[in-house]
C-alpha cells in the first residue's frame, strides 16, 4: 500500500527495538518506496530472528510469517512472500488504482474485489483474515487511514507480533504525530475487538 505500510513500518520496527525485554532477539527492517509516486508499490520489510544467527533486512520469497497490508490489491500481490504457513492480514477492499482511473477507454475487465477474494481464499483458506478495515476507520473516524493501525491490532490479537501491548502504545505515540495517537490507538484496539469477535 501507500503511506500506510510506511506507518505500520515505523510501528512494528519501534516495538521490536523493546520486543517485550526480550534480548535474544534482534531485528532488522528496510522500507521500499520509490515507485510510489509514480503508483508503484510500497512495501517494508522487518525480519525478527534469534541474535546467534544473523539475517537480511530484505525477507526472501516465500518465508515470511505474516504479511500485513491496509489494501486488498497491494496485499494480494505481497502473497509470494508468505511460507507455506503464512498468515495473510489485509482489507477486504482495494483502493481504485490511478492507472485505471486515468484509462478512460479501457477495454478489459477491471479485476473486482470479489474476484481477489475468491482467489486468496481458494489459495490461502484459514491462512488468510479480509477485513472491511477502511470502511470500519470510515464509519468510526470519518477517516479511512486508520486502517493501518487497525491492521497492527488484529495481528497482535492473533498472536503474531512478538511485543507486548505496552511496545506497541509506546510505538505508535513514536510512529505518528502527537494529535493523531488517539485515532490510531483507537483502530488498533477496534482491529484487536474485531479478531477476538470473530
Amino acid at each position: 500500500g501507500g503511506s500506510g505500510v510506511t506507518t505500520i513500518s515505523r510501528v512494528i520496527a519501534e516495538a521490536a527495538s523493546s520486543m517485550g525485554g526480550r534480548s535474544d532477539l534482534d531485528f532488522k527492517f528496510v522500507d521500499q518506496k520509490g515507485l510510489a509516486q509514480r503508483n508503484g508499490s510500497v512495501t517494508s520489510h522487518l525480519s525478527i530472528f534469534n541474535k546467534a544467527k544473523s539475517q537480511g533486512q530484505v525477507v526472501p520469497l516465500a518465508s515470511a510469517d505474516l504479511v500485513l497490508s491496509p489494501d486488498l490489491l497491494e496485499g494480494s500481490r505481497a502473497i509470494e512472500y508468505l511460507s507455506a504457513t503464512g498468515i495473510l492480514i489485509l482489507d477486504s477492499e482495494y483502493q481504485v488504482p490511478l492507472s485505471i482511473l486515468l484509462d478512460r477507454g479501457i477495454n478489459q475487465e477491471v479485476v473486482t474485489p470479489e474476484m481477489i477474494q475468491t482467489e486468496l481464499l481458494e489459495k490461502l483458506g484459514k491462512r488468510l483474515i479480509m477485513v472491511p478495515m477502511k470502511k470500519m476507520c470510515f464509519e468510526t473516524f470519518q477517516r479511512p487511514v486508520y486502517a493501518s493501525s487497525m491492521v497492527l491490532g488484529i495481528a497482535f490479537q492473533a498472536g503474531k507480533l512478538p511485543f507486548t501491548i505496552d511496545d506497541l502504545n509506546v510505538a505508535l505515540k513514536s510512529a505518528v504525530p502527537k494529535a493523531e495517537f488517539t485515532p490510531n490507538w483507537e483502530a488498533f484496539m477496534m482491529g484487536r475487538e474485531w479478531f477476538a469477535a470473530n
